[in-house]
């Protein structure tokens, strides 16, 4: 392509107005594999769209090896969707330059970003990594163990035994799931994984397996007429977790029994492969309640964003489990989009569609509070107005924190917030913002501090009787009427209002 377009799509990137126009110029320099793009990609891999930040990956690790470096050096940047894009990306490329600094982020606050480590530790395949990702699988967070425990079905050796079985007994279904499938590819070994070597297409690529002529074999089972032996092949090709499966196992699912159709949506779940998005998007209208569930689970265990609409669409399915799987995955991929529907479903009279609302807004509430850290001071915005829409307490502690930020606006948002969930901790840090130079905050605070109701607010209240601004001191006045009232006996109430 001409350097004129090439300059056209980079700036598209850049300056695009829209996302879906980002988006676009994202991919189609990752399809031209375009080195003079990457640094134009690295920063839209902290684009406000994630959309944009997905397909700015995807395109990265397209490019391959040349983005390498620079992923390295994103894998540093604290906003966290560098992070977490950049792991992605290295994990696709497979270069062992990689593998040190991915085992650094293991020990990072998000939960994504260490998934999202932990699963690019799993594609790369280096042993080196095996006992950085043994400690994995005791992560705090089911997600990171899940993806931890798959991980070690594709480097682990022996030593890995007594820690799948323990994984075997997890709280977590999917970590649970995982380590069988594991165990049975540790099994199925005759050899340990060997290092790989760094790729030398610059196209995304999944590692060669060590018998080719053994997959060969599984996917001309598929077209076996016992279906015991087509479901043992599906299981054997999860397992393995070669992407060139990935078409025979699509064109095996339509017109299959329902358990081969089963095992096969599990299965491409399991190979975390984005290529596997359609074909799972489709298995979402199957006839089957367990096979809709299946793809739903196996998407959420994708991330692709190209799923939200179709999960959201699939939180109206009949089925209980398969709404609840539905919530739970968009939670797990991480789109904001989700938010609203996944709040309707928490008034559902279904408890399991409950619980799976309430996973999936926990998860959402997680990035969205490291999202609250990043540099970007939109981005911090964003973060605070989305949480409340969710409007849940354990966002409080971050809220706090961000009454210190140096935008306004960041600053506001947060007081805002902290009025709306009313948390008795709150009450001491808004006091102490009563100080700030602006005066719109104060005003805020004071309302804020109205809105929560907590007598220890009294004093200070009284104190912005004599503020600077009339806005904040008439405010201030109102608040005050309302917290005597609420704490005071009557009698004392009306001597206190006949003083002021």
């Amino acid at each position: 392509m001409a350097s004129s377009n090439i300059d056209i799509l980079i700036s598209d990137l850049i300056k695009g107005a829209d996302e879906s126009r980002r988006s676009a110029a994202a991919w189609q320099l990752g399809e031209l594999g375009e080195q003079s793009a990457i640094a134009a990609l690295i920063n839209a891999m902290n684009d406000p769209s994630l959309a944009v930040r997905r397909e700015a990956s995807m395109a990265l690790g397209k490019i391959g090896r040349p983005a390498i470096d620079a992923l390295i050096d994103s894998l540093q940047d604290r906003t966290g969707y560098k992070q977490r894009n950049a792991a992605e990306s290295l994990g696709w490329i497979g270069d062992s330059r990689a593998v040190q600094p991915l085992i650094r982020l293991l020990h990072g606050e998000g939960w994504y970003v260490r998934r999202e480590a932990v699963c690019a530790l799993g594609r790369i395949q280096d042993p080196a990594a095996i006992e950085p990702v043994k400690i994995a699988t005791a992560d705090t967070d089911p997600r990171v163990r899940r993806e931890a425990v798959w991980a070690l079905s594709r480097i682990g050796d022996e030593s890995c035994r007594e820690i799948l079985r323990a994984a075997q007994a997890d709280t977590d279904e999917g970590v649970c799931r995982a380590a069988s499938g594991a165990l049975r590819k540790l099994d199925s070994r005759t050899k340990p994984p060997k290092a790989t070597s760094p790729l030398p297409d610059a196209k995304i690529q999944a590692h060669a397996p060590t018998d080719l002529s053994q997959i060969s074999t599984l996917i001309t089972q598929l077209s076996s007429t016992n279906d015991a032996a087509r479901v043992e092949a599906v299981a054997k090709l999860g397992q393995i977790g070669d992407p060139q499966s990935i078409d025979a196992l699509v064109v095996a699912f339509r017109g299959a029994d329902e358990n081969v159709r089963q095992a096969i949506a599990s299965a491409l779940g399991e190979m975390r492969d984005r290529r596997a998005t359609a074909a799972l998007v489709l298995a979402l209208q199957d006839e089957s309640a367990q096979v809709r569930k299946r793809a739903a689970a196996s998407l959420g265990e994708i991330g692709d964003i190209r799923a939200v609409d179709a999960l959201i669409r699939t939180m109206g399915d009949w089925d209980r489990e398969v709404k609840e799987y539905a919530a739970v995955s968009l939670g797990e991929i991480g789109d904001v989009k989700a938010i609203d529907p996944l709040i309707t479903a928490l008034h559902s009279t279904d408890p399991a569609v409950v619980r799976g609302a309430r996973t999936g807004l926990a998860s959402l509430e997680e990035t969205l509070l490291f999202q609250m850290r990043s540099e970007d001071a939109n981005e911090r915005r964003e973060a605070v107005r989305m949480l409340g829409r969710i409007g849940s307490d354990r966002s409080v502690p971050r809220l706090i924190e961000i009454l210190g930020d140096r935008d306004v606006v960041a600053r506001e948002n947060a007081i805002d917030l902290l009025g709306t969930i009313k948390s008795p901790s709150a009450v001491v840090p808004l006091i102490q913002a009563l100080s700030d130079k602006n005066a719109q905050i104060r005003l805020k605070v004071v309302r804020s501090l109205g809105k929560i109701g907590d007598s220890r607010s009294i004093d200070a209240l009284k104190a912005c009787l004599r503020d600077i601004s009339p806005q904040v001191r008439d405010e201030a006045s109102g608040t005050l009427k309302a917290l005597m009232l609420m704490s005071t006996p009557a009698d004392k109430t009306m001597d206190w209002l006949t003083d002021k």
